[in-house]
């Protein structure tokens, strides 16, 4: 693991300590895993309160001859309509900023700031788990792109995310610690 991404690890398990200290009890506290963009293949968490939610993902996407991290914070509102099996809503608008990085090793490096606006429905499976689909936008707020030495050849395969608006969508598995009920 390199340094910056054991760095990043550590920043999002801090914060997580830090905030379940404040919601009192791990029935606020759901796992996820997710495939999206811009998050990629991501493990998260989030802390419930209430109708609110706040997210922290970090993700990366294994390409050879790349590093893909990806690192998230956002919040989710939940607004509208009712679950069978829980108190939260399925309906939800979410906002985030996403960092992201794309080492093409040995040729160059772009570091890439988004904000993540998104809509989307929870369908609980039970108590305990649930799928979330969203969708929306990406609007690029910072982009630095540091170029080595080298030329990558032809053949490099070349992921590009360099749009200053791109979609932006996932598909989530919840995993909630403690069952919720309404």
């Amino acid at each position: 693991m390199n340094n910056s991404l054991k760095k990043l690890t550590y920043a999002i398990l801090v914060m997580g300590v830090i905030f379940s200290g404040k919601v009192k009890s791990q029935d606020k506290i759901d796992l996820t895993a997710s495939l999206g963009i811009p998050e990629f293949l991501n493990a998260g968490i989030r802390l419930n309160l209430k109708q609110v939610q706040l997210g922290f993902n970090i993700g990366t996407l294994p390409i050879s001859g790349e590093k893909i991290l990806s690192a998230s914070a956002n919040l989710y509102f939940h607004f509208a309509g009712n679950s069978e099996y829980t108190y939260l809503k399925p309906w939800y608008a979410m906002a985030g900023i996403n960092w992201l990085t794309d080492e093409e090793v040995g040729f160059n490096l772009d570091k890439f700031l988004y904000l993540n606006l998104r809509a989307g429905r929870e369908v609980n499976l039970s108590p305990r788990a649930a799928l979330a689909l969203d969708g929306g936008l990406l609007f690029e707020l910072y982009h630095k792109k540091i170029d080595y030495d080298s030329t990558p050849p032809s053949w490099f395969p070349d992921i590009s995310l360099n749009e200053p608006v791109m979609p932006s969508l996932a598909l989530t598995f919840i995993y909630r610690i403690i069952p919720r009920s309404k």
